[in-house]
């Protein structure tokens, strides 16, 4: 692992363990939990009441949902050249397998409902901003990219592509999904984003120094971006528009959101942090389909909307 990967993840994991230590939760009942890293974060997964004699079926789920997120990082980890999006990256093309797929469509419908500025083809300018190099002229888009059948195939002057946006949602959602099919239904998930299914947890919302508010997360799902979480050699923040590839001091400084499902609130978080003012950010969260905003602008201003 890179110095900058660990630098950026660090960071943000150490004040998402704020938010998990602040949940008013299952600290008063018996759970059963794993902790550990996947897809360049910190992971925990907690499933509350399992003092009634189940802890065996919780601690199989467990490794099932261990399996599940494996399964994640051999698809979407952009830091292992032998995963399904190295593999595009490399060569231009791929025979997408039914989970990447799945993603795929995610992000299509996400890149829609944000009018682009959720994009994952910002890969490219990334890589040239973390090397310090002239960014690239014209930057491929999400809709340059075409798919025939099961296969994704990148424009002829070729794109990279990054869902380090949202594969750490759709992770857990996945691992929801790996739980509710063992029987598991009040669980916690923490995979980069927050997942809280059951019970109501408290989770608060940190803009890297502060605490700025708080989310109730109950079969729902909430992610967080904050502009300085990573910086660029050059100083500029890590969230670059996909069209301009500007790193300016951006409107908001840390968006928050609460979604349905963990990879729209991820990809939503990751988009509202690029608008420029209330009006846009209330009509993105409309199209988004979230249930609630939490935002600090560059003032210091904490904005909040429930939808």
């Amino acid at each position: 692992m890179n110095g900058e990967r660990l630098t950026r993840r660090r960071f943000l994991a150490i004040f998402a363990g704020a938010g998990m230590a602040g949940l008013g939760s299952a600290s008063s009942v018996h759970a059963v939990s794993w902790q550990g890293r996947a897809l360049g974060a910190d992971c925990r997964i907690e499933i509350a009441g399992g003092a009634d004699g189940h802890d065996e079926d919780a601690r199989r789920a467990l490794a099932a949902a261990r399996d599940t997120l494996r399964r994640m990082e051999a698809l979407f980890s952009i830091y292992d050249p032998a995963s399904e999006i190295s593999l595009f990256n490399c060569t231009g093309r791929l025979e997408m397998s039914p989970e990447f797929g799945r993603l795929r469509q995610i992000v299509s419908r996400m890149h829609e409902r944000t009018g682009g500025l959720f994009d994952p083809a910002v890969q490219g300018r990334f890589a040239a901003r973390m090397r310090n190099e002239p960014e690239p002229p014209s930057s491929t888009l999400w809709r340059d990219l075409r798919v025939e059948g099961r296969t994704l195939l990148a424009p002829p002057e070729g794109a990279t592509i990054t869902f380090n946006g949202i594969a750490q949602g759709f992770a857990c959602d996945r691992i929801g999904q790996t739980l509710a099919a063992h029987g598991i239904h009040d669980v916690l998930i923490d995979a980069g984003e927050f997942s809280a299914s059951g019970r109501t947890r408290r989770l608060g919302i940190s803009n890297g120094r502060d605490l700025i508010g708080h989310h109730a997360l109950r079969d729902a799902a909430a992610a967080t971006s904050t502009h300085d979480a990573f910086l660029f050699p050059d100083g500029g923040g890590h969230l670059l528009h996909p069209v301009t590839g500007d790193a300016s001091p951006p409107y908001w400084q840390t968006v928050s959101v609460v979604a349905e499902d963990a990879a729209t609130a991820d990809a939503a978080s990751t988009a509202l942090a690029l608008t420029s003012g209330r009006d846009e950010i209330e009509a993105l969260a409309a199209a988004c389909k979230l249930s609630r905003v939490v935002a600090q602008d560059r003032h210091e201003e904490v904005f909040s909307i429930d939808l």
